[in-house]
């Protein structure tokens, strides 16, 4: 495969069940209630930097319309071209990093979200898309852990078939969809992991 040894050999990460009485339907209804309970401010986000450029829309729980969680703010023009610029800036930044820590960083965010965030990410997925506990495990939770080393390995070498074979328990392959609301549970969240 490589010579960069610390990439790990992509196995099913595990669903869970959610069951009544399991330690993690406890962790997800305590996220619920944390997320649930507050109007969160999700201000446009462009190099680290937070804007309040004055229009919000309102964001609404489908399942409980009345349930207001967030107020977006919503960009203008030249905050969309410094969104650009700095998007192009990064890019040119990101292509000198080596491969290895390029790596480091998705791996990285797939143990945050396998570990300390996944209660909170499939909390903002349920609250947000009116998903059931383990739709939300799946489509958020551990897709994102899911989708991560495997993308890696194939970025070294490894043929898809072989992804797919040693990554993915037959019929559980899924496209990533549910990244909007997971932004709620980082806004919410502490970076640091």
């Amino acid at each position: 495969m490589s010579a960069i040894g610390n990439i790990p050999t992509p196995i099913n990460e595990p669903v869970l069940s959610y069951a009544p009485g399991t330690p993690e339907r406890a962790g997800l209804q305590a996220a619920i209630a944390e997320l649930g309970s507050v109007v969160t401010d999700i201000p446009v986000v462009i190099n680290g930097v937070e804007y309040r450029p004055g229009k919000t829309n309102r964001v609404s729980s489908p399942q409980r319309h009345a349930h207001h969680l967030a107020n977006v703010h919503q960009s203008t023009p030249e905050l969309l071209q410094q969104a650009i610029d700095g998007a192009v800036a990064a890019q040119h930044s990101w292509e000198r990093w080596s491969f290895a820590d390029r790596a480091a960083v998705f791996l990285r965010a797939a143990d945050l979200v396998a570990g300390p965030w996944r209660h909170r990410i499939n909390a903002a997925t349920l609250l947000g898309q009116r998903k059931t506990p383990h739709q939300a495990e799946v489509d958020a939770g551990a897709e994102v852990v899911l989708l991560a080393t495997p993308a890696i390995m194939a970025a070294m070498g490894a043929h898809p078939s072989e992804l797919v074979m040693r990554w993915f328990a037959p019929g559980t392959i899924t496209t990533p969809f549910a990244f909007d609301l997971a932004a709620l549970a980082r806004v919410r969240g502490d970076a640091s992991g």
